[in-house]
């Protein structure tokens, strides 16, 4: 049995969370899905939304869009985030969105700039095809709440993987620079190498997550999510 620890904090004690994220929506790009369905709100399924807010008024509207299952591969609980960032007037900047398998990919803004949601794995996809329908979901509040049900799932294949990147959506290797894609997994650099190994579902220990891994050229390592103080952390087994 897994107690979900009720004091991890969710955001960096540097930003503010708004209460007017679902005001903020609006300014998001347009949602489409094809060949999968809308979220059903019946069960709590939609797009789950806060307001992260920085010292000079630049903010970034968080948003997850939430089914209770994916079919192909089947598991548990998936997720498909996408991130707003606004400067301090609320005009957009630009959109960090989840291309499949929590890549993350920018978009600039433009004209009739819009999402669409593909099966099998709800992965998100620039502009939209002849046969997308308007994605019609529930807009739900990211509370903290929310947020630790989803990290401190024992189903380790049904957890909400965003983690270090939620806490700052500034962070980054949401950016990719020097790679094609950035990633909204958590990055562990290797203790012996430096290389950074991604994560993926991790073990609960307390209010901590951990993980047995390789970095990319072998190193077994042990990875950390230090709840408590929202740092990723690599020791050499």
């Amino acid at each position: 049995m897994v107690t979900v620890p009720h004091d991890v904090p969710t955001v960096r004690p540097e930003y503010d969370v708004s209460e007017d994220a679902l005001d903020a929506l609006p300014v998001a790009p347009a949602l489409f899905r094809f060949a999968c369905l809308d979220p059903n709100a019946a069960r709590r399924e939609g797009l789950y939304v806060r307001r992260v807010v920085r010292a000079d008024g630049a903010s970034c509207v968080q948003v997850i869009l939430f089914y209770r299952v994916q079919w192909v591969p089947y598991h548990r609980n998936d997720f498909a985030p996408f991130f707003v960032y606004l400067d301090a007037n609320d005009a957009l900047t630009r959109i960090v969105y989840d291309v499949g398998h929590h890549r993350a990919a920018t978009l600039l803004p433009h004209p009739d700039l819009c999402l669409t949601v593909v099966a099998p794995w709800h992965a998100l996809r620039p502009g939209r095809t002849a046969l997308a329908r308007r994605l019609r979901a529930t807009e739900l509040r990211l509370t903290d709440d929310v947020v630790r049900a989803w990290w401190y799932e024992p189903r380790t294949e049904a957890q909400l993987k965003l983690r270090s990147k939620l806490v700052d959506p500034w962070h980054p290797g949401l950016q990719g620079i020097g790679r094609e894609h950035g990633t909204f997994r958590d990055e562990a650099a290797c203790p012996r190498c430096g290389r950074p190994a991604l994560m993926d579902d991790m073990e609960v220990r307390g209010p901590d997550l951990v993980r047995p891994t390789r970095c990319p050229v072998g190193h077994p390592f042990v990875a950390a999510y230090r709840g408590q103080r929202m740092a990723v952390e690599g020791a050499l087994t």
